[in-house]
């Protein structure tokens, strides 16, 4: 699918400043991307799209700046009202007015954090794994020096045996419950259970 563009003029207050956007023009990739089709949306302002949404990146000051010094602008951010992340990429094609160009990475992001989580994350559990534990308790370390830090290891006695005779889902219905069990009975944000565990032969 093509990218998403659409054509606006920057609205300036009498000091110059701008306070909102105009859409001129846009192509039906913006149409599938937004829901919103052309006849909707021309000749409409952002807020009157938007409807008082609150969203992550302040568009207005952003396109404004492209549309008065004509300086070309190309950042990723996530859209509130849209629920997803693009990549967008502004430019002038003259005085007070501006471009946009932009394609969705929603699915690139969803698969990046989903990594992320598998990285650092027990996937029987889903309690912070290894990697997790060694990374979070050195960035305390450096970070509050002078804090009491303390670090706790739970053993499982007789693990194997459970495994051995009763089977490994039953071992790993265990492994699960101790987790939930252990997480409730600390403060979350102050505390971290992690599942740390080493394969014997």
């Amino acid at each position: 699918m093509l990218n998403a563009y659409a054509l606006h003029r920057i609205l300036l207050d009498e000091n110059g400043k701008p306070y909102d956007y105009e859409f001129i023009d846009v192509n039906p990739s913006f149409e599938k991307f937004t829901g919103i089709s052309k006849e909707e949306i021309i000749g409409k302002r952002y807020k009157e799209i938007i409807k008082g949404i609150e969203e992550e990146t302040n568009w207005i000051d952003v396109y404004g700046k492209v549309a008065i010094t004509g300086e070309p602008v190309s950042f990723e951010s996530y859209t509130s009202y849209f629920d997803k992340w693009v990549v967008v990429s502004a430019y002038s094609p003259g005085k007070e007015y501006f471009i946009t160009v932009f394609s969705d990475i929603s699915d690139l992001k969803r698969n990046e954090a989903e990594l992320r989580k598998n990285a650092y994350h027990d996937s029987l559990t889903e309690l912070p794994n290894r990697l997790a534990l060694f990374e979070d308790f050195g960035r305390h370390i450096s970070t509050f020096p002078e804090k009491n830090i303390a670090l706790f290891f739970i053993d499982s006695d007789n693990f194997k045996f459970i495994n051995d005779t009763m089977g490994h889902s039953i071992g790993d219905i265990l492994i699960k419950k101790m987790g939930e069990k252990l997480t409730s009975l600390f403060e979350e944000g102050h505390n971290n259970i992690c599942r740390v565990f080493t394969r014997l032969n």
